[in-house]
C-alpha cells in the first residue's frame, strides 16, 4: 500500500487525476452498466480511496491539498444530457471533495474539485478550444492559490467557481 510505502513522508499536494470516459453504451436508452460500474470505480472510488491511503500524510504536509480533477460534465445545474457514466461518475467525485472538505477540515486539509477544460487531448478530442498547456498553467495557479476558504467548491481551470 502507497500509503505505508511513504511512511511518515508529508504530502502538501495531492492531486487525483483519474479520468475514464467510460462504456459506449451510457446513454438514458441504453446502459453498460457493468461499465458504469468500473466507470465508477475508476473516477469516483479510486480518488477517495487514495485519499484515505495518504490522509495521514496530508495532514503533515505543508500545504494540505487534495486536488481532484473533474469535468465541466459533471455540473448538475449544466447538464446537457448523454454520458451518464461519465457525468455521474465525476458528479460523484465531486461530492466526495465535498465530503472531504467537510470531514478533513479540523485537518487544516483544503479540499477541491477541479474542472480542467475542454482540453484537446486523446479524451477532449481536435474540437476542444484549451491546449494542454494552457489549461494546466491555468490550474497550477489556481491550485497554487487555494486557501481554506476555497474548501469544498467545484472550480475552473482559469479561476472562478463552476455551478454544482
Amino acid at each position: 500500500m502507497l500509503g505505508k510505502e511513504l511512511a511518515g513522508e508529508p504530502i502538501d499536494i495531492l492531486i487525483n487525476n483519474a479520468g475514464y470516459y467510460g462504456p459506449k453504451r451510457q446513454s438514458a436508452d441504453d446502459m453498460d452498466f457493468e461499465g458504469w460500474a468500473y466507470t465508477f470505480a475508476v473516477n469516483a472510488m479510486g480518488a477517495l480511496a487514495l485519499a484515505q491511503a495518504l490522509h495521514g500524510h496530508l495532514k503533515r504536509g505543508a500545504e494540505k491539498k487534495i486536488v481532484s480533477i473533474s469535468s465541466g460534465m459533471a455540473s448538475t445545474e449544466e447538464n446537457g444530457g448523454g454520458s451518464l457514466a461519465y457525468r455521474s461518475s465525476k458528479a460523484t467525485l465531486n461530492n466526495v471533495m465535498k465530503s472531504l472538505s467537510v470531514d478533513w477540515r479540523r485537518d487544516g486539509i483544503i479540499a477541491v474539485a477541479l474542472d480542467p477544460g475542454w482540453v484537446k487531448t486523446d479524451m477532449g478530442g481536435k474540437n476542444a478550444p484549451t491546449p494542454p498547456e494552457q489549461s494546466v498553467a491555468g490550474m497550477r495557479k489556481v491550485i497554487g492559490g487555494l486557501t481554506l476558504a476555497d474548501s469544498g467548491k467545484f472550480l475552473r481551470w482559469n479561476g472562478g467557481e463552476r455551478p454544482w
